[in-house]
């Protein structure tokens, strides 16, 4: 098996990401925390809505070990 290769620019990377992002405005839309949201709710709204797993949560120590389907 040989590795996948991708084409991808350090220098462009960043902007790409993004604009593949926003390029799904209705799920855009639910990967955004406003600022209310965030004053609100403090960063566990981050990890709710980015479902970010729970080892690296806040209030984690993040030395759980996890395997590549636990993390994602």
């Amino acid at each position: 098996m040989t590795p996948l290769e991708v084409n991808v620019s350090p220098v462009t990377c960043a902007w790409e990401g993004g604009a593949a992002l926003v390029s799904d405005k209705k799920g855009y839309a639910g990967r955004v925390v406003t600022r209310k949201e965030y004053l609100e709710y403090g960063s566990s709204i981050c990890s709710t809505r980015f479902d970010t797993p729970s080892a690296l949560q806040e209030g984690g120590n993040g030395r759980e070990t996890m395997d590549d389907e636990e993390m994602y």
